[in-house]
């Protein structure tokens, strides 16, 4: 009957049921019920898809137990209420057990018209309507190819150390395709992400955007946001049919595509006022299958997977279980984090997923992240920097992602104006105050230098060089997913016994924090003589136009400005 099964003839028995189990299904008989006008009804599939959506509490379940007694009985007075009755270790799970029994046999009057109207068979056969991709430029296709080959610098960072192997990415072509087969003929883990991951991302997307036109229609039964909770991670539970569904114009074909979507109205949220990270322009990188990923690198050792987008905005990685709970347990304080008022560069997460890859081959973790380095302009040097001095040198000159041993060897700065500068010192001791807070080392700060020919070409989450005009920035924090668990412990014990633990890349969270701070106070950011003279006294009289007035008595300074001061002259706080 659900969503999960195909379109072939299934038992009575089954069909009578009313769908519970599946979200794509339960949102698409809802919006049939709005347009229906069964306005009413839409309390009783709204407390099913709350349940699918997995945003169960007890100050739900009270304004949906009393919606849904306000909704009965205009449609059947007579029935009783079901008792709630438990010995109240899990209060929620039994009132929504409760109300569940109650809203199946109220939606099995509405259920059945709905089937009576064909509402199952348009389920497969309707679809939203996407334009293909139009036939683009030779020149727009150059620069797609730069941003991808600086995308893919943040995969040769990760995958350079450990003794792990990368793909040669001078070899990725834009016009090339990576996949040409279907997901029901996808074979391989790689191929099976390619196919799949066009229909997730239209399906998720649009699913919202119809469960968001239902939530309207019942805001005087439940009020506003009825199932979005503050700081909840929902765990929605989608399974496309075989033959696809109407929220999506590609199909999985005769097999069903299953797969969970963590966190999505928390991401979406926090992407909606980031320009290049809407959901919108989600959709339309990863959700246009005339715009596959390519495949940037796949280790059998390992099982990782890395991918990048069409144009090169995002990049879709494969992690482990515990790498995907990790960051699943983090998500509301990750979210309120970016959302602070301070700043941050840390890399932006916009979806984590957990497919069924099918043929035995088990369910996998994928990341969504905007590249760090997504720009029009192409990086000319590029830098993976820990913090670390030991054995933190490429081996070959030619690798296009250098080290902390090369950054320092090559005598770089980031030579941004003192406000800049301070911002970023503020914003990096922010970051890795959080990320030591939730365990997490082995992060690096990817940093790219891009060379430009006019200032207008430098986007809005760059930073600009006042030294050098020709030239601007790309900073962020990524590989924030690795605890200091049992394995990082121990190999932390052994740079110790070897006399390298203090140098050495892996340590505890808090120094290793600690560490690359000190890094990048000392040899990241600008010191007083990295100036001319002439930048001086702008820097000098920036200051001084922001300078607070004097305070009396013998306090310590400690304001902004002051300390803005002490960084151009090189000192240390």
């Amino acid at each position: 009957m659900g969503c999960s099964q195909s379109g072939a003839h299934q038992p009575a028995d089954k069909r009578k049921e009313v769908p519970t189990e599946d979200l794509v299904q339960l949102v698409h008989f809802a919006s049939w019920m709005l347009h229906e006008g069964y306005t009413r009804d839409l309390v009783f599939v709204l407390l099913l898809i709350a349940g699918a959506r997995n945003t169960i509490s007890s100050a739900l379940m009270t304004r949906f137990g009393n919606a849904f007694r306000q909704a009965r009985d205009e449609v059947a007075p007579t029935v009783k209420d079901v008792a709630l009755e438990g010995d109240g270790s899990h209060p929620d799970v039994q009132r929504f057990e409760a109300f569940r029994d109650m809203a199946q046999s109220q939606l099995l009057r509405t259920w059945r018209k709905y089937r009576k109207a064909g509402g199952e068979k348009n389920f497969h056969r309707l679809r939203v309507e996407q334009p293909k991709s139009r036939a683009q430029s030779r020149e727009f296709k150059d620069k797609e190819l730069q941003k991808m080959r600086s995308s893919a610098s943040v995969v040769e960072s990760i995958l350079g150390r450990d003794g792990h192997e990368f793909s040669d990415v001078e070899g990725i072509t834009v016009d090339e395709e990576s996949v040409i087969c279907s997901f029901e003929e996808a074979h391989t883990p790689a191929e099976r992400v390619i196919t799949s991951l066009p229909i997730i991302i239209q399906v998720v997307h649009n699913v919202e955007v119809s469960l968001s036109s239902v939530l309207s229609a019942t805001e005087d039964l439940l009020g506003t946001e009825p199932l979005h909770l503050p700081g909840e991670v929902e765990r929605c539970q989608y399974c496309i049919p075989a033959g696809g569904c109407a929220y999506s114009t590609e199909s999985p074909g005769s097999v069903c595509l299953p797969f969970q979507a963590y966190g999505v109205r928390l991401l979406d949220g926090m992407c909606r006022g980031k320009p290049g990270a809407t959901p919108d322009v989600l959709k339309d990188e990863l959700g246009d299958p005339a715009k596959p990923i390519k495949v940037l690198s796949t280790n059998s050792k390992s099982g990782e997977m890395f991918f990048i987008s069409h144009s090169g905005k995002f990049i879709v990685k494969s992690i482990s279980d515990a790498e995907g709970k990790g960051l699943e347990g983090i998500l509301p304080s990750y979210v309120n984090h970016l959302a602070g008022a301070e700043g941050s560069i840390l890399g932006l997460y916009v979806g984590l997923y957990r497919i069924d890859m099918g043929f035995g081959l088990g369910q996998r973790y994928f990341t969504i992240m905007r590249s760090v380095f997504d720009s029009p302009v192409q990086m000319s040097t590029m830098y993976d920097l820990k913090g670390s001095t030991h054995n933190r040198k490429v081996k070959d000159p030619k690798e296009r992602v250098r080290k902390d041993e090369d950054w320092i060897s090559d005598a770089c700065r980031v030579k941004v104006s003192a406000q800049d500068a301070e911002r970023l010192e503020r914003m990096h001791k922010r970051d890795t105050a959080f990320l030591s807070e939730f365990s997490i080392i082995d992060f690096s700060v990817l940093i790219g230098v891009a060379k430009i020919e006019d200032e207008s070409e430098i986007p809005a989450h760059a930073w600009r060089s006042m030294e050098d005009t020709s030239q601007c920035y790309f900073i962020g924090i990524v590989d924030v997913l690795i605890e200091y668990g049992l394995r990082k412990r121990l190999e932390h014990l052994l740079h110790t016994v070897k006399g390298v633990g203090h140098k050495a890349s892996v340590t505890d969270p808090v120094s290793y924090a600690k560490r690359q701070r000190k890094f990048f106070r000392d040899h990241v950011l600008p010191r007083y003589d990295d100036y001319s003279p002439e930048m001086s006294q702008s820097v000098t009289a920036t200051i001084d136009m922001f300078r607070p007035p004097a305070r009396t008595g013998s306090a310590p300074a400690t304001s902004e400005v002051e300390r803005a001061e002490a960084l151009t002259a090189g000192k240390t706080f």
